[in-house]
């Protein structure tokens, strides 16, 4: 189960160089939202769509000693990678299975914090996922939901090149029946959920730097087969596009915002407790 037909990149080893520089722009990001949430020493927490495991093996080392993580993924050439990584820092109190974000019922316990990051644009039925993720959290705990609205995303000063791959990313996610602005959602999905406390911050790295600036076109790079066999653009026409976004990675003159990223947050209710 190397990934679903719905997600458009590459996974493992394939998709190291990205997934890390997308940690090190987001990371603190994340880590600021999850601490907020409450994330503290001996709690039980679910990773969905852990991918190869930054935020998990994080989570860990705040959980620890007595707290533990378990980290989801359809990939396990993603979990390959993530459980290596957790062993090479010595990280035991953080496990990693084969499980469908849409399928968390067999995890088979609760815990104090679920969360996921990056996930739900790539899914079809992402309300479903909320619904489960929600299932796994104790009565009192806390879902989490970090998640990408890609209208947010623009070029300064403008380009061509840049809303040419935007387009593109629209074109692409409708023909697959997923949505890059699921992340703005979000708040309201906990709301129908019957979330209490649910709160809403938004973010929105500015990439200014060649290195950071490279996270647009390694999207395209990587996303190229699953572009050319959709039929929406030709080779030598994605080609063009990653050349003009290239571009504008390499020109200091230009910065690019990023997608912006919906926190959202909300405990599950206690039976018998006040009602949202």
């Amino acid at each position: 189960m190397a990934r679903p037909d719905s997600y458009m990149l590459d996974v493992g080893r394939d998709a190291a160089d990205r997934l890390t520089l997308l940690n090190q722009i987001y990371g603190p990001f994340t880590r600021a939202f999850l601490s907020d949430c409450g994330l503290r020493p001996g709690m039980t927490v679910l990773d969905v769509g852990c991918g190869t495991g930054p935020v998990a093996a994080w989570i860990a080392t705040q959980v620890a000693p007595d707290g533990h993580v378990v980290g989801v993924d359809v990939s396990e050439e993603q979990l390959g990678v993530a459980r290596q990584h957790a062993a090479e820092r010595g990280l035991a109190n953080v496990t990693f299975r084969v499980l469908s974000a849409e399928a968390l019922g067999a995890v088979g316990e609760q815990f104090d914090l679920v969360y996921s990051r990056f996930l739900l644009v790539h899914l079809e039925r992402p309300e479903l996922a909320l619904r489960e993720m929600l299932a796994c959290v104790k009565p009192g705990g806390v879902l989490a939901s970090d998640e990408q609205e890609l209208a947010a995303a623009c070029c300064v000063p403008d380009s061509g090149a840049f809303s040419r791959s935007v387009d593109l990313v629209y074109q692409l996610a409708r023909a697959k029946n997923l949505n890059f602005d699921y992340g703005s959602s979000t708040f309201g999905t906990f709301r129908a959920l019957g979330c209490q406390d649910v709160s809403l911050r938004v973010v929105q790295p500015a990439l200014t730097t060649m290195q950071t600036k490279r996270l647009w076109p390694q999207f395209f790079v990587e996303a190229r087969a699953s572009i050319v066999d959709s039929g929406l653009v030709s080779a030598a026409e994605l080609d063009d596009i990653i050349d003009g976004i290239e571009a504008i990675a390499a020109d200091d003159d230009y910065a690019i915002l990023a997608m912006r990223n919906h926190q959202v947050s909300g405990r599950r209710p206690v039976p018998g407790g006040p009602r949202p």
